[in-house]
């Protein structure tokens, strides 16, 4: 007779069905989607978080970084709608290599990112500011040693498979806070 470990509490998680046809996907103007990304840069290169981050790096000692990989940071353009979070969080990724650099020894960077939610439009708006899109796992199998990991709030376990794969350089990481009504 086999026996059955004990658990407290069931494991489970939240699954939301979407579709990821043509027929769902923003249809604004490929440039009117890139403007709302630089529109969200300047917001962010104005912000107080921004030069915050910006004395942390600039203090920080010298390393060898060549490239940034971001995780879950969501679509931007989902459904004809634009998810002002993402965009922010995108806007933060494309100022990156250039709030490193002071930090780095290496000159060139590479930007990937990796999110299941991304639809087309996201990705032509991403290719356009050079940022390459992985699939998963790829991005995961991107990160080493001269890394700089970026992920906000995702719904997944990022830090902990980044960290049972390789010792990125930097880590910039934010979770949500869930507050309890009750």
């Amino acid at each position: 007779m086999p026996r059955l470990a004990y658990l407290s509490m069931w494991p489970g998680y939240c699954f939301r069905e979407r579709d990821n046809s043509l027929a769902t996907q923003d249809h604004r103007p490929t440039t009117e989607l890139q403007q709302i990304l630089a529109n969200a840069r300047q917001e962010w290169t104005t912000s107080p978080a921004y030069h915050k981050i910006r004395h942390c790096l600039d203090t920080a000692p010298s390393r060898n970084l060549t490239k940034v990989v971001a995780f879950a940071l969501g679509s931007m353009f989902l459904d004809s709608q634009t998810n002002e979070h993402s965009t922010l969080q995108h806007a933060f990724l494309s100022t990156l290599p250039g709030l490193v650099s002071p930090v780095a020894k290496s000159g060139e960077f590479n930007i990937f990112a990796q999110d299941p939610l991304y639809c087309l439009r996201d990705k032509q708006v991403l290719q356009a500011e050079n940022i390459t899109v992985l699939d998963d796992p790829l991005g995961f199998l991107e990160v080493d040693e001269s890394t700089v990991g970026l992920s906000i709030g995702p719904d997944c376990p990022v830090k902990e498979i980044i960290l049972d794969i390789s010792r990125p350089a930097v880590i910039i990481w934010e979770a949500w806070k869930c507050v309890d009504p009750i």
